[in-house]
C-alpha cells in the first residue's frame, strides 16, 4: 500500500518514509514486509477464517478511520499477536474475536474453558491483558510474549 503524504503529516506507526527522487518533496509512506506464509497460517488456524479476514480488512484502514481518530493497524503489533498466538493455548472449539483499537493495535476476546472472560490487547511496545477467573490484569513488554501466553493460556 503506498499513500501520498506531505513532509506536515506524522506517518502512523509501523510505517517507514521512503523519499522520491523524481520531484525532490514527495513522501510515500510504505507498510513494513508482508506477513510469511507461516504467520498467515498461524493467525488461520487459532483465529478462524472470520478473524484471518478481518486482520486482512483491518490492514487496509486509512489513518482517520474511526471519525478521524483511528491509526493504520500496526504491523509490529500484528507481529506480537503472530508470535503470541503460535504460543499459547486455546480453548479447544473456540476462537478469539480480533478487534482493531483507534490506537491500530489488535486485540483479541475469547472465554476460556471455565467460561471466564480473557482479553489481549497488543501494541508495538507492550501486551495489555486481562483474566476475568484470576483477576490478573496488566501491561508486559513485548517480549514477556511466552509468560502472557502462559499466563492467558486456558
Amino acid at each position: 500500500m503506498k499513500q501520498k503524504l506531505g513532509p506536515e503529516m506524522p506517518l502512523p506507526y509501523g510505517y517507514y518514509c521512503s523519499y522520491d527522487f523524481t520531484n525532490g518533496s514527495t513522501f510515500f509512506t510504505t507498510s513494513l514486509p508482508t506477513p510469511s506464509a507461516a504467520e498467515n497460517q498461524v493467525i488461520a488456524s487459532k483465529l478462524g477464517r472470520n478473524g484471518f479476514q478481518r486482520i486482512q480488512q483491518f490492514r487496509e484502514y486509512e489513518p482517520g478511520w474511526d471519525f478521524g481518530r483511528g491509526q493504520s493497524m500496526s504491523e509490529i503489533a500484528f507481529s506480537v499477536l503472530s508470535a503470541f498466538l503460535q504460543q499459547v493455548k486455546l480453548p479447544a472449539g473456540k476462537q478469539p474475536s480480533v478487534f482493531l483499537t483507534t490506537a491500530g493495535h489488535l486485540e483479541l476476546a475469547w472465554e476460556n474453558e471455565s467460561g471466564a472472560k480473557v482479553q489481549a490487547e497488543f501494541g508495538p511496545k507492550d501486551i495489555g491483558f486481562y483474566r476475568e477467573d484470576t483477576g490478573a490484569e496488566g501491561e508486559l513488554g513485548i517480549s514477556e510474549v511466552p509468560q502472557i501466553a502462559k499466563l492467558l493460556a486456558s
